[in-house]
């Protein structure tokens, strides 16, 4: 069933909902929604409701609540950040969107020195939206009952003075001493930050910073990932390791 979001609380069952804005436009424009579809609606406490379409207006859309749906909460137990350094062309966009997916409660994009993308401070607003949009449509399709939040671009730099409550972890391709998932064991937060290169990987020196500022360096394995698929392979590993995903 289709998903909204709202922002803010229903504490009344009887009250109508009132979609209006860019959310009522795709609905009466782009999905041409009908009197009497149901949808998922959920508040800004997380809570889910089943609701139905009663009227539609040039600008509104105007839903019935009919029932709340216990136990609708999809959330992670844990928070798990994902700190994904520049990617070319649309593999940032499929990053994005698989993060939300796996239950990411903040993706942040980061420049780093190897990153082939050069975004001035325009064009960084500009994507930051574009994947805020990618992230919104995510939540929706995938169930989510919060939404996750895109970051603005930040350096290597700022970020390794950020995330003080967070287990950090820092995926490296010449990493050999500590496995993730051995790493991962050890580790008994419910806060992680986790931090992906770009496809060029993270210079030594960078490296080196990351470790001396309390990041956690560990290994995918014995082969070299790409970039995207490093990012998915972190967020499953760590999502599973933590109760998610399936696990116990």
């Amino acid at each position: 069933m289709k998903r909204l979001f709202l922002d803010y609380e229903i504490t009344d069952l009887s009250a109508k909902v009132v979609i209006t804005g860019e959310d009522a436009h795709h609905l009466l424009y782009a999905t041409r929604v009908r009197k009497g579809e149901k949808f998922m609606l959920v508040d800004s406490q997380q809570k889910v409701y089943q609701g139905e379409v009663q009227e539609c207006t040039a600008s509104e859309v105007f839903f019935k609540l009919l029932a709340e749906v216990k136990d609708g909460n999809t959330e992670a137990a844990i928070e798990v950040v994902l700190a994904q350094c520049l990617l070319k062309g649309d593999k940032m966009d499929f990053v994005v969107q698989k993060a939300v997916e796996l239950g990411m409660c903040k993706i942040v994009p980061v420049i780093s020195q190897n990153c082939v993308v050069k975004l001035d401070a325009k064009k960084q607003q500009a994507r930051q939206q574009k994947w805020q949009k990618v992230a919104d449509e995510a939540a929706k399709q995938c169930g989510r009952t919060k939404k996750a939040e895109v970051d603005s671009c930040t350096t290597l730099k700022a970020l390794m003075e950020q995330y003080e409550d967070y287990c950090k972890v820092l995926c490296y391709e010449d990493e050999n001493t500590l496995a993730m998932g051995t790493a991962l064991d050890k580790f008994g937060k419910d806060k992680y930050l986790l931090l992906i290169g770009p496809e060029g990987g993270f210079a030594p020196e960078e490296h080196k910073l990351c470790v001396e500022a309390g990041f956690h360096s560990v290994s995918l394995g014995p082969r070299i990932l790409r970039a995207e698929t490093a990012a998915l392979a972190a967020m499953t590993i760590t999502m599973f390791a933590k109760g998610d995903l399936g696990s116990e």
